[in-house]
């Protein structure tokens, strides 16, 4: 209710204080000996940054703060409070906040069948849920794939453009695809399913076939000729790997010379 015989004073706002901290789960602890000196409660928050913004000769004072190097993966806490003329501070205000998670990793591109792709991946780790998007590059030259499945623009890396082709709450995809496979190029970013808010990792490396399979060891590596100071080696070609008209008519040799140190 309004009293009249009681005088409100509002203050002038001054400076604002703002701390920024790390929440560490006290699982992390694993050791006794990792345990400060103030106990557990030492545990849980490690302060990253710590701020003070005062009003400065414009007589205007910046209600922001940008930080950069947070961690990823990470869960920090905010706290903001402001100070008037009089130096009396208010109360904190908090605010958690996330940085999106680490992206998939070791992506892998196998045929299943004639117009089909596997694509699989690791998942950033075994004890959250993620939901992932599946992206596949084509040639800006292609027209008819300008849009994604959505009517959206694709993104543009080079000469590729990426556009969705699946989100899947697996670590594997089954992809239909028309495209030869030694262009197939598909990428893979996550995001954790138990947050309000998707934040979306960086994407995986990117992953393609390759055009042929590794050699075998090469064979029949023996010395020709040797001398005082050089030697012939000589081997055959792998025999998984095609022998070109060149070598069917002459064997593959290297010669390797090698200075030997005189004995006095």
């Amino acid at each position: 209710t309004y009293d009249p015989n009681l005088v409100v004073w509002k203050g002038v706002i001054t400076k604002y204080s703002l701390l920024i901290k790390k929440v560490v789960p006290a699982q992390t602890i694993l050791h006794q000996e990792d345990v400060p000196d103030g106990g557990m409660e030492d545990v849980d928050n490690t302060v990253c940054i710590e701020r003070e913004m005062e009003m400065n000769r414009y007589k205007y004072i910046q209600t922001y703060c940008t930080t950069d190097d947070l961690s990823v993966n990470t869960e920090y806490s905010v706290r903001v409070r402001a100070q008037d003329d009089k130096g009396e501070w208010g109360e904190w205000t908090e605010l958690v906040f996330e940085t999106p998670p680490l992206p998939p990793g070791k992506p892998v591109l196998k045929k299943a069948h004639s117009n089909y792709i596997a694509f699989d991946w690791e998942s950033p780790d075994v004890y959250t849920r993620y939901l992932y998007c599946v992206e596949q590059a084509v040639s800006k030259s292609d027209r008819s794939l300008k849009k994604d499945e959505r009517g959206q623009v694709a993104s543009t890396d080079g000469s590729l453009e990426w556009r969705v082709v699946d989100t899947v709450s697996e670590t594997y995809a089954k992809i239909k695809t028309t495209t030869a496979l030694t262009k197939c190029r598909f990428r893979v970013k996550c995001c954790k399913m138990d947050k309000p808010v998707h934040l979306w990792s960086k994407y995986s490396p990117v992953a393609a076939f390759t055009t042929a399979v590794p050699p075998d060891a090469v064979a029949n590596l023996c010395i020709t000729s040797l001398s005082k100071s050089s030697a012939t080696l000589e081997w055959a070609k792998p025999t998984n790997q095609a022998q070109s008209s060149a070598q069917n008519t002459a064997s593959t040799s290297q010669t390797a010379k090698a200075q030997q140190q005189q004995k006095v």
